[in-house]
């Protein structure tokens, strides 16, 4: 960390900075709630499921208390038959799924700084979802 942060400090240009003093990101609060939720998927499973889950927003709601509620769906792919005989994808998605809750939970309140409900649930990748529509 300490070498990154020397290199960073060695290519900063003296000028006007493009953000402003205080801003901690840039990115839009659900892009980064999407992206902190992401993260927690990839401590919690591992090989290529991360890479196999899509994810969506179902909603995005601010609580009369000043907390937040976000439900988000995690796309899995439809299951192919004839595959090898192991504990499926959906199951291990379901074991940890609590873990990834719980984990992002804590990270998107402390960014957010309210409290917020994160409701995750598991899907399966249709048609329009895999097309992007």
């Amino acid at each position: 960390v300490k070498d990154m942060r020397r290199w960073m400090c060695a290519m900063a240009r003296p000028g006007e900075w493009v953000v402003q003093p205080g801003t901690s990101h840039v990115q839009p609060p659900l892009t980064l709630a999407t992206e902190i939720i992401r993260s927690h998927i990839f401590r919690c499973l591992h090989k290529e499921l991360p890479y196999v889950l899509q994810q969506r927003n179902l909603a995005w709601t601010p609580l009369r208390n000043g907390g937040l509620r976000i439900d988000q769906q995690l796309l899995l792919p439809p299951k192919r038959p004839g595959g090898p005989a192991k504990k499926s994808t959906r199951n291990i998605v379901e074991s940890r799924l609590p873990m990834i809750g719980k984990a992002a939970r804590q990270d998107l309140t402390e960014a957010f700084g309210r409290q917020v409900s994160l409701f995750l649930t598991l899907g399966t990748i249709g048609p329009a979802d895999e097309l992007n529509l």
